[in-house]
């Protein structure tokens, strides 16, 4: 480990450490999973100027960039490389030397230990904040940490651990024990809710008991729109939409939303769509979208 400055460790390249020396839960943050998703790389920066000393008391707080190269070219993933959100799993042979497997080499172990991940992303366009958790929604812990972001709609349950493109950070920590948490701040070049999102970040690590003398301001609590992810939809070679959905289009009971090799998908339930991929996203074997029952 590389001191730095305010007894942070660099345990990892972009990877700091912040130890208490004392047993406690461990939390970790992470920004620039996509280097091009500006609120979580942000998030990063201001952490490394902190001064946490004092701040830590219990157990240790970890914060980093996912991947250092996306950031770097400012792109999603670099041109011919692998999605790293996808490289916890199992990765299709023709990725398996790529930048994102061997960086979720050297993620794995980090998530694998944590007791809370919060995982900052952002979408490729304007869209509202959204916290997701495959963890299930009636976890005690879970519903301590949701409303602390102060994002209305979170979005929780299997299919988020069942991504038939493959295993999410999110996912990883919570097959192993922890509670993984994505959040969606909106569009990725809009820094605006960077304050927000490290309020509750603030507030996770009191609650978690890692940083228990944080002064946290008075907020009235948040009501929260609950939906749960029940349908993973994967997608062969021959899948298509039968339109252009947006996050959250409405698709009553026996809705044709898509086709999949000749065959109608229907909407077995009354439920919303999200993450609908764009075309040239859609490959066989990845997710298609992912379909939300009201909680």
């Amino acid at each position: 480990m590389l001191p730095g400055k305010n007894n942070m460790n660099k345990i990892a390249d972009d990877i700091w450490m912040f130890d208490s020396g004392l047993p406690g839960p461990r939390v970790t943050v992470l920004g620039g999973v996509h280097g091009n998703e500006k609120p979580g790389i942000e998030v990063v920066e201001d952490f490394k100027r902190h001064d946490w000393d004092g701040v830590i008391t219990r157990g240790s707080f970890t914060f980093g960039i996912g991947n250092p190269a996306a950031v770097l070219a400012d792109v999603r993933y670099p041109e011919g490389d692998f999605d790293l959100n996808r490289s916890f799993g199992t990765v299709p042979t023709e990725h398996q030397h790529s930048i994102a497997v061997a960086r979720a080499e050297v993620l794995k172990p980090i998530l694998a230990a944590t007791d809370l991940l919060i995982d900052i992303h952002a979408t490729l366009k304007p869209a509202r904040p959204i916290t997701l958790s495959p963890n299930p929604s009636l976890n005690p812990l879970l519903r301590k940490l949701l409303p602390l972001f102060r994002v209305k709609t979170v979005i929780t349950g299997k299919a988020l651990a069942e991504d038939a493109s493959g295993k999410t950070t999110d996912a990883y920590v919570y097959e192993h024990g922890g509670i993984g948490i994505t959040l969606e701040t909106g569009w990725m070049g809009d820094t605006a809710i960077v304050p927000r999102s490290e309020g509750g970040i603030m507030a996770a690590l009191k609650v978690m008991g890692v940083a228990p003398n944080v002064e946290l301001e008075h907020t009235i609590p948040i009501a929260l729109d609950m939906f749960d992810a029940y349908w993973s939809v994967p997608a062969s070679a021959d899948f298509v939409f039968t339109t252009t959905w947006e996050n959250f289009s409405l698709l009553p009971k026996g809705t044709h939303f898509a086709t999949d090799t000749g065959k109608k998908l229907l909407a077995p339930e009354d439920s919303y769509v999200i993450f609908p991929k764009v075309a040239k996203l859609l490959r066989p074997g990845t997710e298609a979208c992912l379909l939300l029952r009201k909680v």
